[in-house]
């Protein structure tokens, strides 16, 4: 058997290609699926340290005895899909395999040695300052109250330099991540393209759309100034996915990078995007585009957030009166609700 492994940077439409071959594969091509499309949890459970194991949700319920059952089911669970394949050719995607270490990377040359006779990768990169401002708005979806891009630089040697180590070079292929480039201006069909098949237009998923500049300067000012949190976890997630989905239909306006916020990252970063485009046929784009939102700091994203209250409002009444009540309790909630934001 031979296995393809996508390599699943972060920001490259990586999940639209998981959730997309986990319900048709491209032909000719097997996709098994983990605890979802994508093998995350599975890689974290069969190839890291017990100290990154931690963090899976059943650990942290269960205690750390559970371990070695999640490791033993999840590796049964993908050589049973290997021994059903109708096909010889497996495609293995996640984000986490670039976050690896490297000895988590030598785990995963083992376990691939035993199962596949033939091993290629594929990775798709994309240009830094875009992957810089997708990375943070990604954050604040999570929950984060700081502006911190250092955290969101791509560390493109960081990721990938282990795998051509233990690899080699002419196994790790790299392409850029281009709407104008891409097979059909789409990551899933390019991929498959890439794979040597094809991929129908009408069985791609879309997932992770981005926000508006509106979206992402509220969903920060509620982060730094939220009211007292909700104690239940399970509620908090919820409400928390609630607040995503409203902000998600709201506004359309674009940002970049005050030109002082972008020197520095290009200046962090110059190493890293030098030894990424000695791997690319095109080079990096370390620009940004113009739009009347250049953002520094939190105060610049403060005071469109406040100057976006209004429309805002208007937006979760419209959508408040559209929504059907079955219950009194329900009534007396959204009449707080309004009451709240009038």
């Amino acid at each position: 058997m031979k296995a393809f492994v996508h390599l699943g940077m972060h920001k490259t439409g990586t999940s639209s290609v998981q959730e997309s071959y986990a319900r048709q594969a491209p032909a000719g091509f097997f996709y098994p699926t983990g605890r979802g499309a994508n093998l995350n949890v599975d890689a974290r459970l069969l190839f890291e340290e017990d100290t990154i194991c931690a963090q899976i949700p059943d650990v942290l319920r269960h205690g750390q005895e559970v371990l070695p059952q999640l490791r033993r089911t999840a590796e049964e669970s993908l050589l049973r899909q290997f021994s059903e394949s109708p096909c010889d050719k497996v495609i293995l995607s996640a984000e986490r395999f670039t976050y690896m270490s490297r000895p988590a990377v030598e785990r995963f040359r083992d376990f691939l040695d035993r199962h596949f006779d033939e091993t290629t990768f594929f990775a798709y990169i994309r240009d830094p300052i875009s992957f810089v401002k997708s990375s943070f708005q990604e954050r604040l979806k999570s929950g984060a109250d700081k502006i911190r891009f250092q955290a969101d630089y791509p560390g493109y040697q960081a990721r990938f330099e282990k795998f051509e180590d233990i690899f080699g070079r002419d196994r790790i292929g790299y392409r850029l991540f281009s709407r104008e480039t891409l097979e059909g201006g789409d990551v899933v069909r390019d991929l498959a393209h890439w794979l040597g098949s094809s991929y129908r237009a009408g069985d791609v998923q879309t997932t992770n759309e981005g926000l508006s500049i509106e979206a992402i300067a509220l969903l920060y000012t509620y982060a730094r100034h939220r009211p007292q949190a909700v104690d239940d976890p399970t509620r908090k997630n919820q409400g928390h996915k609630a607040l995503i989905a409203v902000l998600s239909e709201f506004g359309s306006g674009k940002w970049h990078l005050d030109s002082s916020v972008l020197d520095k990252i290009l200046t962090d970063i110059a190493e890293d995007c030098a030894w990424m485009n000695a791997r690319l046929d095109a080079p990096l784009v370390l620009t940004d585009i113009e739009t009347p939102n250049p953002i520094s700091d939190g105060a610049s994203l403060e005071a469109i957030a406040l100057r976006a209250f209004p429309d805002l409002r208007e937006h979760l009444a419209a959508r408040l009166s559209a929504t059907e009540v079955r219950r009194l309790p329900e009534l007396a909630a959204k009449v707080d609700f309004l009451r709240a934001i009038s």
